[in-house]
């Protein structure tokens, strides 16, 4: 999907309700798969795991349970090339990283193999 902007109509097209409503709605939705978005991974243990979001992200949330004890680690940028990490668990800064260019890197902390993770990733 991709955005439609007002100024491709040209000034003397009929607008309809129905080109207004379905440029509004593609619009809406484009806005919303290019800033918000949520899922869920399973981990395989490895290091340095991207998951890929489609954008580059200013803050991911990212939360699983290992039965005994819920763990949510938070992860925003501040300013370019600056990360602030923190977790509810005694954890190290580093298992949750924004990615330079698309989504978010887990280290083997955050990636424990089997566990299901679930986050949700915000653009600005």
């Amino acid at each position: 999907m991709a955005w439609t902007p007002p100024t491709t109509r040209s000034t003397g097209e009929l607008i309809t309700e129905g080109i207004w409503n379905t440029d509004l709605v593609n619009n809406l939705q484009y806005l919303k798969d290019k800033l918000i978005q949520s899922g869920s991974y399973t981990g395989n243990g490895a290091n340095d795991r991207q998951i890929t979001t489609g954008f580059q992200c200013r803050l991911v949330i990212c939360q699983y349970s290992d039965d005994a004890t819920l763990k949510t680690y938070f992860c925003m940028s501040a300013a370019q090339g600056l990360n602030i990490s923190f977790t509810n668990t005694v954890g190290r800064d580093t298992d949750l990283l924004l990615h330079a260019t698309d989504g978010f890197i887990v280290d083997a902390g955050f990636n424990v193999a089997a566990a299901t993770y679930n986050y949700i990733a915000f653009s600005v």
